[in-house]
């Protein structure tokens, strides 16, 4: 069996994706819920009666949002980096800069991806987001040590919408280093926040198992991707 197909995790994108639990079975959906309408009040305004300006903008804003994901989900990065774009000049934050530089990797461009991440990041330093991004960028580099040095301020900022990531990632980084203790302990400290992903429970015993016989020697054959 290839090893990249034993360390396969989707990753969803600045709380977009939403989970949910049917029957036992954890289904994502790349949808917005109603509570990030700006408001209730704004929800029942929308028919019939004339929203105010501030109003509109609020709802072309994340209308937008939904369109650029739906069209990263068909592929096509071109109208996705558009409409996301457009709904950074309605509202400049840090999520739509993020999403911005997101849309510019997966075009390849990983300067401009990591050009518009420190905007992201001078915006708003407290936002954990950028920092992940940045490290995944060097990640994607090869840069292993640089990028776990990113990881590790994702962990200590005050807001992140996924606490897990810079963990997974920082473990992706060190299967690379072949340190696979170490990416062993990071994916349990994820786990911690994502007690339901269980490709991450799998992952987890697939390590503990081939480091009980290899004793973190050459029999690990990881090859680091989540993706």
């Amino acid at each position: 069996m290839d090893s990249r197909d034993e360390l396969k995790i989707q990753r969803p994108r600045l709380g977009v994706l939403k989970q949910k639990n049917i029957k036992g079975a954890v289904i994502p959906s790349f949808s917005l819920d109603e509570k990030d309408f700006a408001s209730s009040s704004l929800k029942e305004k929308i028919l019939p009666k004339i929203l105010n300006f501030e109003d509109q903008k609020s709802i072309k804003y994340i209308r937008l949002i939904k369109q650029g994901h739906k069209h990263v989900l068909s592929k096509n990065h071109n109208l996705a980096l558009e409409m996301f774009e457009r709904a950074n000049k309605i509202k400049q934050t840090t999520k739509t800069l993020s999403l911005i530089s997101w849309v510019h990797s997966l075009k390849g461009d990983l300067e401009q991806a990591k050009a518009i991440c420190f905007k992201a990041i001078e915006l708003n330093p407290e936002q954990g987001t950028p920092y992940n991004d940045m490290g995944s960028f060097l990640l994607q580099d090869s840069k292993y040590h640089e990028a776990l040095d990113w990881f590790k301020k994702a962990k200590s900022a005050k807001f992140a919408t996924n606490r897990e990531y810079p963990y997974i990632n920082s473990a992706r980084a060190y299967l690379q280093l072949k340190q696979y203790r170490k990416a062993l302990s990071e994916f349990k400290k994820a786990v911690e926040f994502v007690p339901y992903q269980k490709d991450l429970h799998e992952i987890i015993l697939k390590l503990k198992y081939r480091l009980k016989f290899s004793k973190e020697g050459p029999g690990l054959d990881f090859q680091g991707r989540l993706d």
